[in-house]
């Protein structure tokens, strides 16, 4: 692909947008104490507005009260912490915090302000995930899909038109609040937002593509065309699809094409290799308070065997979808194959009463 697009845009990081001053105050405000997360393991209400004020445009709402969900910029800062590496979550505190990896902060340390712009990218299209955020998911391409989707509809047909209430809430599904907030922080689009009206939250008013959006954009959506025109050659050759259901494996290949255009591009940001842990492993998978199955298995045990064991401690089909949630590891003899320890609760229909019939 040609980076003649890129050429005439000499790329400053931090004039593209507000992210690298926004990610750094984040961090500093993290520090090394942390901050308090809900339940859930979004920010908590009494680190949201600290947060907000911190930011180069804080959000006004007329909401008194607030979660992460009403804060798009936050919500998107906190999926970039999450995806790139540095922010962890303690789960063992009471409350849970956000804590910040010491290793993956020396890595990103270590990085100049376009590596960092373009980590954060690939920890957005590569790593990003809707449940980070709380919002559901299909697949794992899934939110570079409704980001991709929607630049290549405002470059080919033009931004979206705000003039009816009925605009805002199909932005808010498709490419959704926080994916819009993060094409800002990137300096992908200017947004407007209206002005704050009591009960009401972030809303957006106009949409316009930069002129470094147009040029960067461009070389996305059109790699995605190659991609496609390809697919057939390659499913072919390999019965891979990995451009469209590995989004990591489409913004290296992207980015190989791209990088010429930026000199300052040398390094990315690295995650450390995972030593393997040994021993037993204990997990809570649940259904909401009322409904969980505690699970032992050990550290060589594959995802396949211990999905396997969800959906039968469940008395689930194997088309279900699951989440797990690891505890803690633990020592002990390890089982030959993932042992359900404890079942509580009366597990739902699962697919409804409906299918019952």
């Amino acid at each position: 692909m040609s980076t003649s697009v890129l050429d005439s845009h000499a790329f400053d990081p931090r004039a593209a947008g507000t992210l690298l001053a926004d990610f750094d105050r984040l961090l500093e405000l993290i520090g090394d104490r942390g901050l308090a997360l809900s339940p859930k393991h979004a920010f908590a209400a009494s680190s949201l507005e600290a947060i907000n004020q911190r930011l180069a445009k804080p959000v006004r709402l007329g909401l008194k009260r607030a979660m992460q969900k009403s804060y798009p910029v936050v919500g998107g800062l906190y999926l970039l912490l999450r995806a790139s590496g540095p922010g962890q979550i303690d789960a063992v505190a009471k409350p849970p915090r956000l804590v910040l990896d010491p290793t993956m902060l020396s890595a990103w340390s270590a990085l100049n302000d376009t590596e960092r712009y373009f980590a954060l990218l690939k920890a957005w299209w590569g790593r990003g995930n809707n449940a980070m955020i709380g919002e559901p998911t299909r697949w794992s391409g899934d939110l570079t899909a409704q980001v991709i989707d929607f630049a290549k509809q405002c470059l080919t047909r033009g931004c979206p038109r705000i003039e009816h209430p009925d605009a805002i809430i199909s932005l808010k599904y498709r490419p959704g609040f926080v994916n819009l907030a993060l094409l800002e922080l990137f300096g992908l689009f200017e947004i407007q937002v209206m002005p704050p009206e009591e009960g009401q939250g972030w809303r957006p008013n106009a949409i316009a593509l930069t002129p470094w959006g147009q040029a960067l954009l461009c070389t996305v959506v059109e790699a995605r065309h190659q991609a496609g025109a390809t697919e057939v050659e390659a499913l072919a050759a390999a019965l891979s699809v990995d451009w469209l259901f590995d989004p990591i494996t489409a913004f290296e290949d992207w980015s190989r094409s791209v990088r010429p255009a930026f000199p300052e591009w040398r390094q990315d940001l690295q995650s450390p290799e995972a030593d393997f842990q040994p021993g037993a492993h204990q997990f809570k998978v649940s259904l909401g308070a009322r409904c969980w199955r505690r699970i032992r298995c050990g550290g060589e045990t594959d995802l396949a065997a211990l999905a396997s064991s969800i959906l039968t401690a469940f008395d689930f089909d194997d088309d279900w979808r699951f989440g797990i949630l690891v505890e803690r590891p633990e020592a002990g003899p390890v089982p030959a194959a993932p042992l359900i320890l404890e079942r509580h609760g009366e597990a739902p229909a699962q697919y409804g009463e409906e299918w019952d019939d």
